[in-house]
């Protein structure tokens, strides 16, 4: 089930299996204040499960383009398109390949 990102009220739901859910929740929190900002979007996320597609094309753009492998498992995701501007969002990673540029929170691959 999608879940609606509430940046005012910052919120570990789906996140509770990690280690540093504290840390992704506000990471969580922050992209999606820059989407309701920037382009009037509500950011939803759902679990990795119901989102194998996006998953799929971020890890292969990851590994074809940048040679980046990441073996910790994705917790959730998120995929959109606004203004011709697709994005896609892993919570694992604090991942966001807005524009095909990355910041990642962890390379090493740790969970």
């Amino acid at each position: 089930m999608p879940y609606t990102v509430d940046f005012t009220t910052v919120s570990t739901v789906g996140l509770e299996s990690s280690p540093v859910a504290a840390a992704l929740a506000g990471l969580r929190a922050n992209e999606a204040r820059y989407f309701k900002n920037k382009y009037g979007h509500v950011f939803t996320v759902e679990p990795a499960g119901n989102a194998r597609a996006a998953i799929g094309w971020v890890h292969r753009i990851l590994r074809e383009e940048r040679g980046i492998v990441i073996s910790s498992r994705p917790l959730e995701a998120s995929a959109f398109q606004i203004e011709n501007t697709s994005s896609t969002s892993l919570s694992r990673t604090a991942l966001n390949l807005r524009d095909l540029s990355l910041r990642l929170g962890d390379l090493t691959g740790r969970s």
